[in-house]
């Protein structure tokens, strides 16, 4: 890899996840679904306070006070520069099966969605959406057990009759 490598960072902020860097960073379980934000202990301090705003692509941790980009994130997290965090998300976009990604990127306005969003285009964002069904169906389960447990205690059985012999 060339030190003179050139980095687009506008097409990194417009293509890169932070759903891809978790799986890429192997940190698939810290995730925790809020809506369109993402709650975790910070993978920075391991204190809780976490959060990422799939909406605008952000993250921001309450206690190390870190925030930005998934720039901002990469250099925090592997200690480096912002070139050296270009570079490693350099690596992570051509991974990507991104349809002509840099062709798009010259046009396309930050944070919105590409025409085919609905139809998964990689074995990587369908290995996401299966992870993130199988984290909503645990969750439903969980709330599903609880609100037949709650149901059980505000609805007891009635007693049984027993019947009386000989009367």
């Amino acid at each position: 890899m060339s030190n003179e490598q050139q980095i687009n960072f506008q097409e990194i902020k417009e293509h890169v996840t932070f759903a891809h860097l978790f799986r890429f960073f192997d940190l698939t379980h810290l995730l925790e679904h809020e809506g369109e934000e993402l709650t975790t202990p910070c993978p920075l301090c391991k204190q809780k306070g976490f959060t990422v705003n799939f909406s605008t692509n952000k993250f921001s941790c309450k206690n190390c006070k870190k925030r930005g980009s998934v720039i901002d994130f990469v250099s925090a997290f592997k200690g480096v520069g912002l070139r050296e965090s270009g570079l490693i998300l350099n690596q992570l976009l051509k991974q990507l099966p991104l349809k002509d990604h840099r062709e798009k990127s010259s046009q396309a306005q930050p944070q919105s969605p590409p025409t085919d969003a609905k139809a998964p285009a990689s074995k990587l964002e369908l290995e996401e959406l299966l992870s993130t069904l199988k984290e909503q169906t645990a969750k439903l389960q969980n709330l599903i057990t609880a609100a037949e447990n709650i149901f059980a205690k505000l609805n007891p059985p009635p007693p049984r009759r027993t019947a009386k012999r000989g009367q």
